[in-house]
């Protein structure tokens, strides 16, 4: 398990999470939202690091982390950003240079906070709407109340 962002999570345990799989559709169809997600955004990311340059794929990365942190300030390296857009470090501290120039983000030794989101979301590639549509319509069904049995 690779965790990109510092956050809360819950855990449950390996047979109450077979017991409301098993006897909740609202659980199943969760899950299988999230793997189908989980697929789009990994076919999504393929193609764009073939596609688009580094700058709009940092952007992208960027918008994507901030979404699921809830905050603007994201505790992450040059060495895993590097990772996460197949780029070596020192073009990330190169971009992320630019979009502290322009005002687009500040960054300092393991944070970036996101400054201008709307001028993130022009600077990056069109793989980002294309993501974050693909969530909402994912997300909106999976939002119902879901029926987990009684323990």
């Amino acid at each position: 398990m690779v965790v990109q962002l510092a956050m809360q999570s819950q855990r449950i345990a390996t047979e109450q999470f077979r017991i409301a799989y098993e006897h909740s559709s609202g659980v199943r169809r969760m899950i299988h939202v999230a793997n189908e997600m989980l697929i789009e955004q990994t076919q999504q990311s393929a193609a764009c690091h073939a596609l688009h340059e580094a700058e709009q794929r940092l952007a992208r990365w960027l918008l994507q982390s901030h979404d699921f942190a809830g905050q603007d300030t994201l505790d992450l390296t040059q060495d895993f950003v590097s990772e996460m857009i197949g780029v070596r470090r020192t073009t990330v501290s190169q971009l992320a240079t630019t979009l502290q120039t322009e005002g687009l983000i500040k960054y300092r030794r393991g944070h970036v906070t996101v400054i201008d989101r709307e001028g993130l979301e022009r600077r990056c590639c069109e793989c980002y709407a294309l993501v974050a549509k693909n969530r909402s319509t994912h997300l909106h069904p999976v939002l119902l109340p879901l029926a987990i049995p009684p323990q």
